[in-house]
């Protein structure tokens, strides 16, 4: 499903049904850039797969999918640091560049629960701040609002994890970072800013005290490409 970029050698790579699966696997394993073969699994297994597709058989010839999406992705790498997070696993781990494995959290209740629960992964933080996402995954409900035609969107909640401490605390919102599959640097955000909403924001005078976007928009088209935006926290 997922290929990471491990070290130099060797990639991290991710796989899962994605129509779940009531058998137990392993899904994270290495594969050596080299040769194409895998070396190594890592010490994680799940005792089933949580489905993030269905496929409802209407007749003979034809089939209706369902798809079930959030925010955060699921893995997450933050300068040598992994975070390995999914729907099927209560546990959510740090991976260490020497391959060392270190259990973060595990969540109540179970993702396997008769409503379930499941936590993502936002980003690290100064190497000790952990954005964690927990969002409602209640997979019959949301299916019976899809068969209807119906939009069906997880409740979820942010939290700040401090690794030092072991403590959790709510976020109010307006703090919440989140990454898209990219090869983040440590300490940093990245992200894409489509133009569009740049000069909206322009033309409405809420961009004041941002002086790089203010000596941007003037060369800025609306048919540019997006922005990349790269901050680094304190």
């Amino acid at each position: 499903m997922k290929i990471y970029n491990f070290n130099k050698n060797t990639l991290l790579c991710y796989n899962e049904n994605h129509l779940g699966s009531s058998a137990p696997t392993k899904p994270y394993f290495f594969i050596s850039k080299e040769t194409g073969e895998i070396t190594d699994y890592i010490d994680i297994e799940v005792k089933e797969v949580k489905p993030r597709r269905f496929v409802e058989q209407i007749d003979k010839n034809n089939s209706r999918g369902y798809s079930f999406r959030r925010n955060y992705p699921d893995n997450c790498k933050f300068g040598n640091y992994f975070i390995l997070a999914n729907r099927s696993m209560d546990t959510v781990y740090l991976l260490k560049q020497d391959k060392s494995l270190i259990p973060l959290f595990t969540q109540t209740p179970s993702v396997f629960s008769e409503h379930p629960t499941a936590a993502a992964v936002g980003m690290i933080i100064n190497n000790r701040f952990l954005q964690v996402q927990v969002a409602s995954y209640d997979y019959q409900k949301a299916l019976k609002l899809l068969k209807k035609g119906e939009q069906w969107k997880a409740e979820y909640t942010d939290y700040t994890f401090d690794m030092t401490t072991g403590e959790f605390f709510k976020d109010p919102g307006e703090f919440s970072y989140s990454v898209r599959e990219v090869d983040v640097p440590a300490n940093k955000r990245v992200k894409l800013i489509q133009p569009y909403l740049i000069l909206n924001s322009y033309k409405a005078g809420r961009i004041k005290d941002n002086k790089p976007l203010l000596e941007l928009c003037p060369k800025l088209d609306i048919e540019d490409n997006p922005i990349i935006a790269i901050q680094t926290f304190r």
